[in-house]
């Protein structure tokens, strides 16, 4: 999808307490178009509207975290908005939402979406994210609870 200036990504981050500490579900993609066509990236699930689409970050990330991961994020449970990142082309949302909010079961198997590929979904340490995520979402990281 070619996303026009007022267009938005909206993406979650599940969390959920170890005992080693909190982990993150996050998610290899990898584009088929585009300045990343091949490159693998670690991103947090989440999808790309534009305004007059749709309008509503929060229903998009709701949307996007079920068709990626295959949680679902219950109706009633609260989600916490982390960050928002404007940036030139788009405006970036990340939400907060703890595993134990979520029913489903993770999704196994690889999927394409649009112009990409999304490899199955796992649970990664702080420490892990900090050497892999992906530029665009590594803003998001001082916002997580530690």
């Amino acid at each position: 999808m070619t996303v026009k200036q007022g267009g938005y990504f909206a993406a979650v981050c599940i969390t959920r307490l170890t005992k080693k500490g909190p982990q993150y579900l996050v998610q290899w993609s990898q584009d088929l178009t585009g300045p990343n066509t091949g490159r693998k990236l670690l991103k947090f699930p989440g999808g790309m509207e534009e305004l007059e689409d749709n309008g509503n970050p929060e229903k998009t990330m709701r949307s996007e975290v079920e068709e990626e991961t295959g949680f679902r994020i219950n109706d009633d449970a609260e989600v916490t908005l982390l960050a928002k990142i404007v940036r030139v082309i788009h405006v970036q949302y990340f939400y907060l939402a703890w595993k134990r909010d979520c029913s489903g079961q993770k999704r196994a198997k690889v999927i394409k979406d649009g112009n990409s590929i999304h490899y199955p979904p796992f649970w990664a340490s702080m420490d892990y994210l900090r050497e892999h995520l992906h530029r665009t979402h590594r803003p998001v990281l001082e916002h997580l609870p530690t």
